[in-house]
Formats: structure tokens, sequence, C-alpha cells
């Protein structure tokens, strides 16, 4: 580390600024890398021989002391602070500390130096409320951009994983950090919940209904709530975004074409079609048949039927079994949850609300991707396109099964899976 005021000419001009900007830097639960914060708070990138890593070690080294330069120079100037002391002690007044951790990284000298600085870097806290500590959120951080070990998932460890499921983590995380959920469904629909309740423990007011990692296995309040705090791990582990302030609260910031996107589309998600769907009530007062029919509950103001269109989750591309030649063992179970809804649907005229009973009493989880209610808005030849891309799914997993397992006539995909000793030889 080179000498802790050898850039101070570099901030000099604006160090009250700077100390104000680190000191004020809104209070959050997570760790953030030393990069972040400088970026946060403007330190220049190095216009000259020092870098941003320097000038931050400047700025450290003017808050210890409370006052920076030297009368000889005659360039000393105050922080401004009330606050005098050493910030790597982790429990110092001020409430704002940081730990230096982690391998050594490469940090960029100024523009009139060549080489790089290497060193551990410094990750910063603000506020007194230590959600987790550092270790474990890198792990998070490494479990949501796929940087885990491969091998059999096993109910000790989740964290280690079919090598198809990291590389989707690998391939999709940048677009879950920035929303574009239609190039994200799988990695939405199986890695977050699985990451989530690995790490459950760490937000004690989110609640699991079952143990099962599935996306209905959490309230969508929760979730969101887990997704953006992800989001914001991602950021502060110096990965992926930058911070925006909207009043005292920090937010990724997303790209303008994503946020026009958010702001404008058209498309409402399962979730929201799901609470404006919320409220159920009977229309006309039947009499009572002498054989219990079907109840179909009429929705307020229900989608007009003319305007739906196929939800995204269950278009071909993302109900496939397969990726690049790879059997996506995770996705055949919701291809046969997905069957199996549909056939009971069709076949047993079984109301969407009385469903997951009619599955669990075969032994079928519901699905994690689709919400029964969405069948209510879907128009006779959506459904038929649904069944259809099912199906045409089905024919490539065992297409690309070899032929090595095959299903009787008349067979669904969950029967078969119920019976894992019939091999055809």
């Amino acid at each position: 580390m080179p000498y802790a005021h050898s850039a101070y000419h570099i901030i000099q001009d604006e160090l009250q600024n700077y100390c104000s900007k680190l000191m004020n830097f809104p209070w959050l639960g997570h760790w953030v890398h030393e990069t972040v914060v400088a970026n946060y708070i403007g330190l220049p990138k190095g216009a000259g021989e020092h870098g941003q890593s320097e000038a931050l070690t400047s700025l450290l080294a003017c808050i210890k002391a409370g006052k920076g330069g030297s009368k000889a120079k005659g360039n000393v100037k105050a922080t401004g602070l009330e606050y005098a002391g050493d910030l790597s002690e982790q429990y110092n007044e001020s409430g704002v500390c940081f730990q230096t951790w982690g391998g050594e990284e490469s940090f960029k000298h100024g523009n009139l130096s060549e080489g790089e600085l290497y060193c551990s870097p410094r990750w910063f806290h603000f506020g007194n409320e230590f959600s987790f500590e550092l270790r474990l959120q890198l792990n998070i951080a490494n479990e949501l951009t796929g940087q885990c070990d491969t091998g059999t998932i096993t109910a000790d460890d989740p964290a280690i994983l079919q090598m198809y499921q990291i590389k989707r983590q690998q391939k999709m995380y940048k677009y879950f950090y920035n929303c574009e959920t239609e190039e994200c469904v799988q990695y939405r629909n199986f890695d977050i919940p699985m990451i989530a309740s690995k790490f459950i423990d760490v937000w004690p007011d989110a609640k699991m209904s079952s143990t099962k990692p599935r996306r209905r296995s959490f309230l969508p309040q929760d979730l969101e709530l887990l997704e953006n705090d992800f989001r914001l791990i991602l950021i502060s582990s110096n990965i992926i975004g930058k911070f925006v302030l909207d009043g005292d609260t920090l937010l990724p910031s997303l790209s303008p074409r994503v946020s026009r996107t958010r702001t404008t589309s058209s498309n409402v998600s399962p979730a929201v079609r799901l609470s404006t769907a919320a409220s159920i009530s009977p229309t006309v007062s039947q009499p009572e048949p002498s054989t219990p029919a079907r109840a179909r509950p009429t929705i307020d103001n229900p989608p007009s039927l003319g305007n739906s269109r196929l939800p995204d989750s269950l278009r071909i591309k993302y109900i496939k079994c397969t990726q690049d030649g790879v059997i996506l063992w995770d996705m055949v179970n919701e291809l046969a949850s997905l069957e199996l809804l549909f056939y009971l649907e069709m076949k047993d005229d079984i109301a969407w609300d009385a469903l997951a009973g009619a599955m669990e009493k075969q032994g079928v989880n519901m699905t994690t991707t689709f919400e029964p209610i969405e069948l209510c808005a879907m128009s006779g030849s959506n459904k038929s396109n649904a069944r259809q891309n099912i199906n045409d799914a089905r024919d490539d997993f065992f297409w690309h099964m070899g032929g090595n397992f095959v299903l009787k006539q008349d067979e669904l995909l969950h029967m078969w899976q119920a019976d894992e000793t019939r091999v055809e030889r």
C-alpha cells in the first residue's frame, strides 16, 4: 500500500465534500466494495500518477487525523467532520467502518502511471445493523452468478449444482439484475427460489410455506423483497450495476432502455394478474343440482379473451427441458406438472381453484412457473397452443433420451417419472 497521503493533492480541493458524502452514505445492511463506494462519492479516477483506490486511502487517512495536508506545504485543510478516528475499527461511534478482506485485486493507477496496484479490497459498512457477515454475502453473490462447484444436488448442500444450472446462472444473472424478465424466466423460476431458500435465515421476516424451493413457496411481497436485495448484493459486491438514491433509499440503477420498458410495457406479470383477479364471487344464484356441478367463479373485470395472449411461461422456449443437447432435469419436473394441469383442466373439467388438490392426489406438485388462475384469461386457441407446446417439449425431451426410456400409450410424463425401474434396454 502506498504512502497514505500520497494522493492527497487530488482530493484536497473537495476534501470536505468527499468526507461528507462518505460519512452520509445511506445506511445499508451489506458490505460495499471500495470501488463502488469510491464511484458513489465521486472520487477522481486519477488524472495523474494516482488512481481512485489511492485517493480513497488518502481520504481515510484524513478522516483518521481530522485533517489533511501539511503546514510545510501550506495545504492543511480540516475534514469538517465531528468525528475523527480510524474507520477500520468496526464498532466506532461514526456508524461507518471498513475491513480489508479477500484475495488481491488490481486497481488502476492514474493515467500518467503504468502498471496497476495489487492489494486486497476494502469493504465498507454503513449503519449499526450488521445483517450478515461479508463471507456470507459473497457466498450469495457467487451463487447468483454461477461461481460455485459442480456435482450432484443433495439436500445437505443445494449449492453443488449441475453444470447446466451453473451456465444458466452465469448467463442470466445480468438479465435478472436489469429486470429483463423474458430473458431470465428459468433463472427466476428455479435459481432464485433455490438461492433464497438456502439463505432464508438472513431475512427473518421472509417465510416459506413449503420446504421445496419454488416461487409459490414464498409470499409475492417477500420474493420481491428478496429479489431486490439480491440486486443490491450484486452491486455492493462490485459485480454489476450501481446505486441510485431515491429519497433516503439506495436502489439499483437500471439502463434507460430497461427503465422505459418497465414503465411502458403493457405485459402484466402473473403476480399482478393474480392480484387483479383476487376478488371472486358468483354472479347468479343457481338451484343446487342433484349432481354437484363444477363451480365456475366469476372474476371481477376479467380480461377480454379476444385480447388474450399466450403467457410467456407456456411458450416453447421456456418449457423445453433441453439446452445445447443437455437435459435440464428441474425443467422435466415442471413440464410434468404443466402437462398434468392442462390434462385435468381439459379431460376432467376441473376448475382452476381445484387443480392443486387434484394434482396433489396424484403426487404431483403444482407448477412453479404458471398460476392456474391464468387459465381464466386464456382463450380456447391459447389453451390448445399451450398443450401443443407441452407435447412438443415432451417429444424433444424423449428424443434426447435416445430411446432408453419410453412412454406407454396414453401415459403422462409424471407416471413415467414414478416408474423409475422401467428401462427399455
